[in-house]
């Protein structure tokens, strides 16, 4: 091809291509630019397989239609799980659409150890999945995939979204955080979210799953630069991996408290505080969120950040202003400034956004995000005052109560050092002085005490 076209950089023209593929019709934009020339098919081959993102309906196409060819173009893969599509909710048709998800991944694993320079993994639930649709992600599926994943890999995220409760309990042997344990001391960025965990994770344990806190030994990650695990929020979508549940755990627990926040925080700690178990800069750091909402307390749901590195937990206090997941939450921080967004903006707020999307749907650590041609996706976050000027019609019980007493009364914790620093309790709203709150009831409205 002559003309000006032929005279740009293969560097711009890279980047031109990886602008297009952030367009809104993304890939299907950038094929027509490999049919140009052969130079422009060379540039735009990279990337188009540079991040490869597959949904759960077309993996089997994939898996079935990759030239392995291409394999060393790759970097980054994302797979962005949701339930196939349900015929009906009676149990055979959850059981068979969960099964049918769980023979799809199986078709990737052959194909994950061709990726010989991939760079990152991303297992990922982008959805919040309606109860009845007793969503699963086989263990199985998981430690497949695991186990397939090429050396050069050095990021990993597993989010499951939590739906990998039950799988261990109902009689399947396999332990994801056992064959997660084998990878991390290749790993740069590692980000967790399963609702069976155990400190097997990041240690091993003398006398398998029935350990005393002397019994557990940290493994060394000398190449790690973050570690970041979120636990689901409730007790029943939560818990410590079913063998590993014993009173010896470290620290011991009951079977009145089976969530692994406890004895996961205690194990981080613990390999934090052991030297030469990973760089001194790396960032360890586990979230949960509170729910026990008490209104006529005025205690809150609580987002719970801790940062274990440096003995701090950030409580976060989240206020839901609008019945709706699109920017229905309030959250407030320690200077008493506002925001609000999403239900799933909540996460990467606490988690301060250590992995991003690409527009596309990539899911990268922000290191290796940021430093991309392709646009990343921004997480929906509006200041609090400007949220509220445009919708002056929406309001909430904090914010009259701000208006009767004429300042903020909800604001972020700050808990730092001691032995109860991971206790994640919520946050309570602030009580002025010559006000009350009435008992009795559900409400948050404060009284002034005159009007007694």
């Amino acid at each position: 091809m002559n003309g000006p076209m032929n005279s740009l950089s293969s560097e711009l023209l890279i980047e031109i291509f990886s602008l297009v593929k952030s367009s809104f019709w993304g890939t299907a934009d950038l094929l027509p630019c490999l049919e140009v020339c052969r130079r422009w098919y060379e540039l735009a081959i990279t990337v188009l397989y540079r991040h490869i993102v597959l949904g759960t309906g077309n993996i089997r196409r994939f898996a079935a239609s990759f030239n392995l060819q291409y394999a060393g173009h790759v970097r980054s893969l994302t797979l962005r799980l949701i339930q196939p599509p349900l015929s009906t909710y009676d149990l055979g048709s959850i059981i068979a659409a969960n099964a049918e998800l769980a023979r799809r991944l199986r078709l990737l694993e052959p194909l994950l150890g061709s990726l010989d320079k991939l760079l990152s993994f991303s297992l990922y639930v982008p959805a919040i999945v309606p109860e009845k649709c007793r969503f699963k992600v086989s263990a199985r599926s998981i430690i497949g995939l695991l186990d397939s994943i090429p050396q050069s890999c050095a990021n990993i995220e597993i989010d499951s979204g939590g739906y990998d409760r039950n799988i261990i309990a109902g009689g399947e042997e396999a332990h994801i955080c056992e064959s997660l344990r084998l990878l991390l001391p290749r790993m740069n960025h590692v980000r967790i979210h399963l609702s069976l965990m155990c400190p097997t994770l990041i240690g091993i344990m003398e006398t398998p799953y029935q350990s005393s806190k002397d019994s557990f030994t940290p493994i060394k990650l000398p190449h790690l630069r973050s570690l970041l695990i979120y636990c689901s929020e409730e007790d029943y979508s939560a818990g410590i991996c079913q063998p590993a549940s014993t009173r010896e755990n470290l620290p011991s627990i009951t079977a009145y408290n089976p969530h692994p926040w406890p004895t996961m925080t205690a194990a981080l700690q613990r390999f934090a505080d052991t030297p030469d178990c990973c760089p001194t800069s790396t960032m360890v750091r586990m979230h949960t969120a509170c729910s026990r909402e008490l209104e006529d307390l005025g205690i809150y749901h609580t987002m719970v950040v801790c940062d274990i590195n440096s003995h701090t937990t950030h409580a976060i206090p989240i206020v839901k202003v609008r019945s709706t997941r699109q920017g229905g939450w309030l959250v407030r921080f320690d200077d008493s400034k506002g925001i609000i967004t999403t239900t799933r903006g909540l996460i990467d707020v606490a988690e301060g956004q250590l992995w991003k999307t690409l527009v596309g749907g990539a899911r990268l650590p922000s290191t290796i995000a940021d430093s991309e041609t392709q646009e990343i996706l921004e997480v929906p976050i509006v200041a609090e005052d400007n949220w509220r000027a445009e919708n002056t019609d929406i309001n909430c019980e904090l914010w009259n109560n701000e208006a009767l007493v004429g300042k903020k009364v909800l604001h972020a914790e700050i808990r730092k050092g001691g032995l109860l620093y991971t206790d994640p309790c919520p946050v309570m709203e602030e009580l002025p002085q010559g006000w009350h709150r009435p008992t009795g009831g559900r409400r948050r409205g404060l009284v002034r005490d005159e009007e007694v």
